[in-house]
């Protein structure tokens, strides 16, 4: 037997709460999607960055990921916020471009390290591309 709901009308008061609780909705499904991004493999990572390069060098090629460049950009920009400002100085106007292309470089020289977790890589990578002199002292 077919059940009929009453068609419910909403208010403006709950049309800004279903806003609301869309907007949660869509937040929290973040957090399952990407479930701690600190936590990837620098094998994981090298793959996230060479798309992430590739897309900015050419956002339309359909074979370019973009959910990976957002992949590389989430976790970089975590790392080196979180990171040890006493150990590396990056510049202020240094590019996520140039960030990600010096994460590759290093995991590429360094491929005895990729199966350690993308967090120890990305700070290896700073130390030894920024780091701190009398000219760019520690924060």
């Amino acid at each position: 037997m077919l059940k009929i709901y009453p068609q419910i009308t909403l208010s403006p008061k709950s049309e800004v709460s279903m806003k609301k609780l869309t907007l949660l909705l869509v937040v929290a499904s973040l957090f399952v999607a990407f479930p701690a991004m600190a936590g990837i493999s620098g094998n994981m990572l090298l793959h996230y960055c060479n798309d992430a390069i590739k897309y900015i060098e050419n956002s339309s090629d359909p074979s370019v990921s973009k959910s990976n460049y957002l992949k590389c950009y989430g976790v970089l920009g975590e790392t080196l916020k979180k990171g040890d400002g006493d150990l590396y100085c990056i510049p202020p106007k240094t590019s996520f471009s140039q960030l990600a292309k010096i994460v590759v470089k290093f995991s590429k020289d360094h491929r005895e390290l990729l199966h350690h977790e993308s967090t120890s890589l990305i700070n290896n990578a700073a130390i030894e591309a920024f780091p701190c002199t009398e000219s760019t002292p520690a924060k």
